[in-house]
């Protein structure tokens, strides 16, 4: 299955993130008890107890709020995330979306240089690029900003990377 999706005007790029129905029922459920267990031990804190197990119940606590935000994160660019490429004369803009909100990154044509894919070949980079649903993965694409290596493409296959190197090299006339 490809999951890049180029508009009709050849200007927007959309790919939206690894779908697995299965897995994301398991990641809803998981989601679920972490939140049920959260609330069970910040309750218990209010209870009378010691400064020690306080201090304990405190410490967890920031563990597990860490860890919520993270995969409330992860479960909502799983059911809802994409990245989206919008070219224009000037360069384009790269936009990690969740749900229609995300942060813009402005990437200036002049500036883009070395458009290429990770070294798929690599076994400690495939390591990266292909990990378990449970995170957000890698990028696949690289591209050399302004004398720093910049990255885009979470998670695609190697010929899904190809294809996406080769459409911004075709809207940026990097060819």
């Amino acid at each position: 299955m490809n999951r890049i999706k180029l508009s009709n005007d050849r200007k927007t790029v959309e790919i939206p993130s690894i779908e697995d129905a299965t897995k994301l029922k398991i990641l809803i459920v998981w989601f679920v008890l972490w939140t049920v267990s959260g609330m069970v031990v910040f309750s218990q804190f209010f209870m009378p107890s010691t400064r020690d197990v306080k201090m304990m119940y405190a410490i967890w606590m920031a563990f597990w709020a860490y860890f919520e935000y993270k995969a409330s994160v992860l479960l909502s660019w799983r059911r809802k995330g994409k990245e989206i490429l919008q070219f224009s004369e000037s360069g384009f803009s790269l936009r990690r979306d969740i749900n229609g909100r995300g942060i813009d990154k402005v990437y200036v044509r002049e500036e883009i240089k070395n458009i290429r894919t990770v070294d798929f070949k690599d076994r400690k980079v495939m390591a990266r690029v292909m990990p378990l649903y449970w995170n957000m993965g890698y990028e696949t694409v690289l591209f050399d900003y302004k004398g720093k290596e910049e990255a885009l493409g979470l998670q695609l296959t190697e010929e899904e990377a190809v294809q996406l190197v080769k459409v911004m090299k075709q809207r940026l006339n990097k060819g």
